[in-house]
């Protein structure tokens, strides 16, 4: 029978077999569909490697060749001291991958996301919190696995150049550099035709199945492992037109495909990245040279850039909130994460309103957020619900200490109308206290900012790194989530209304977090462009972050 897929759940996860055989000297393969064969592979040659190829093209090894046995010594000592280190999981063909599906406008940052997160250089684990168990700390390898480039001719893996890749361009690209095969194309594309022949001799069906087969995005695959236990996470960026059609569910609009629905329906957790250019606050207050820099969507002004964004962050926000119900996934309630790209302009945005803003109250320094006459009801309202919702779907008994620390008398307040003025509170201190450039920078790149006051507490919110080793130890709910969601769902409700994001925030524990993977606009006030290597910030504390809520574990 037949096994589903586990990176979409399609109920032919081997669709199509793929056989390699590689040697010093080259390779070969064999691409299989029941009877029907193609490929390179002679008949003398041994097979090493296995895939199976699901119905959208995702590619899963199953077998490989197996290492020669170890001497004897070596035999001795992995009995003493175990066959595999946490850093260097075992690779595992029976591995259930999490499926993090990966939702935003084209040109928002998604890609951007995916290298950091594959460049990003974890802290040793000597930096970790005393309370986390040694071998307990979280450790995640980048597997640049052979879909995504591996060459058996020259012995090295190269990750591939084009992140938006589908799942068949992948696969073509494997075929060819298995076997230096000039026709692999082709060969692929012979077999799907007599392979979707067998199941509709339609003409017209077969010509449009073979074309768009495979059009799935191929996932980024990380392996992590905590202590003995090992978790394969594979990240599949959609694109951007399922947003558009998610939120015409029910509209009249166009329906989802049948691999868009098979993309989203076998999913662990959702992130969606919003592009902070997509703020009308924060891109009127950048110069066009700025806009330009940031905007990374050629052939198009930083105008029609923000008209579309704009307008694909509601609709993203509005995506996340469908998806909060659990209809969408056979998974059930997926988690649920919003990335808020592009750190960098809203920095922008306060180092220019901070030096009129000192003395003129607690959120002066956001005053220019207020683009709409309720925008400033808005800001506070929405970061004041944020605060309310962590309290309603957190237990405190998994909150880390400085979480608990700045909840503060909101822990055990029963009454509801001091609930929200301590909440009011908390929120203020974290908008006043992080609106001021230096913290905020720190918070989203460098890692170093001051400790935070409220109501006569002091509070060390957790760097990255510390955030990364509390997490492991199993704290659920840490300061740092606590600001990160106040600050984004402040900036969210002054753009797109207090209802819309805490209804959002309501509704489940979304997790947010505020990255910046590129500095095209500089703290020290120039206009980088692409390539320009000061522009690439390599590791940096958002980056972080988000690695800890995509790859660590108790989740929600």
């Amino acid at each position: 029978m037949s096994r589903p897929c586990l990176l979409c759940s399609a109920d032919q996860g081997d669709w199509l077999i793929l056989e390699v055989s590689s040697r010093p000297d080259g390779g070969s393969y064999r691409l299989r569909h029941g009877d029907i064969s193609r490929g390179t592979l002679l008949p003398r040659e041994p097979v090493t490697d296995t895939w199976e190829i699901c119905r959208y093209g995702h590619m899963r090894r199953v077998t490989r060749t197996a290492a020669p046995a170890p001497n004897i010594v070596v035999r001795i000592i992995r009995a003493i001291v175990g066959a595999t280190s946490p850093d260097e999981p075992e690779a595992s063909a029976d591995d259930d991958p999490t499926v993090v599906q990966l939702l935003g406008s084209t040109g928002g940052g998604k890609s951007q996301i995916v290298r950091g997160l594959w460049q990003e250089v974890l802290p040793p684990s000597h930096l970790g919190a005393p309370e986390v168990t040694p071998g307990h700390e979280r450790q995640v390898r980048r597997l640049l696995t052979p879909e995504m480039g591996q060459r058996f001719t020259s012995g090295s893996i190269e990750p591939t150049a084009d992140y938006r890749q589908t799942a068949r361009q992948r696969l073509t690209a494997y075929l060819g550099a298995v076997s230096d095969d000039p026709g692999a194309a082709d060969t692929l594309e012979h077999l799907l035709r007599q392979a979707l022949l067998l199941e509709n001799p339609d003409s017209a069906t077969i010509e449009y199945r073979t074309r768009i087969w495979g059009n799935t995005r191929a996932p980024y695959l990380f392996r992590s492992a905590q202590g003995g236990r090992q978790v394969t996470t594979a990240l599949v960026d959609l694109p951007g037109e399922i947003i558009d059609r998610l939120t015409d569910l029910g509209d009249g609009g166009r329906k989802l495909g049948r691999t868009e629905k098979a993309q989203l329906n076998y999913s662990h957790h959702f992130l969606g990245v919003l592009d902070s250019l997509s703020l009308s606050s924060v891109y009127h207050q950048l110069t066009d040279p700025e806009r330009l820099a940031c905007s990374r969507v050629s052939g198009s002004g930083p105008g029609q850039v923000f008209a579309a964004t704009h307008q694909q962050a509601n609709e993203l926000l509005r995506s996340v909130l469908l998806m909060s119900d659990g209809d969408l996934t056979s998974m059930g309630h997926a988690k649920l994460s919003i990335a808020v790209s592009k750190g960098d302009t809203i920095h922008r945005a306060l180092t220019r309103n901070s030096a009129t803003a000192d003395g003129q109250g607690p959120l002066a320094r956001w005053a220019w957020a207020f683009r709409r006459p309720e925008s400033a009801r808005d800001f506070q309202g929405a970061a004041t619900d944020a605060v309310l919702a962590a309290l309603n779907h957190y237990d405190p008994q998994y909150m880390s200490a400085p979480a608990r620390q700045l909840m503060g008398g909101l822990l055990t307040e029963t009454d509801r109308f001091e609930r929200s003025r301590l909440a009011d509170e908390v929120a203020t201190a974290v908008l006043e206290h992080f609106g001021e450039p230096s913290n905020f920078w720190g918070l989203v790149a460098t890692d170093s900012f001051a400790p935070l006051h409220v109501g006569g507490r002091e509070v060390q919110v957790e760097t990255s790194e510390r955030y990364w080793f509390t997490g492991a130890d199993g704290s659920v709910l840490q300061a740092r989530d606590l600001v990160s969601s106040i600050l984004a769902s402040a900036l969210l409700g002054a753009d797109f209304g207090r209802n819309l994001v805490s209804t959002l925030n309501a509704t489940a524990a979304i997790r947010f977090v505020l990255t910046c993977t590129r500095e095209f606009v500089a703290p020290d006030g120039r206009v980088r462009q692409v390539g320009d290597p000061d522009a690439v910030i390599p590791s940096n504390a958002g980056l972080l972050h988000l690695m800890a809520v995509l790859f660590q574990e108790p989740g929600l």
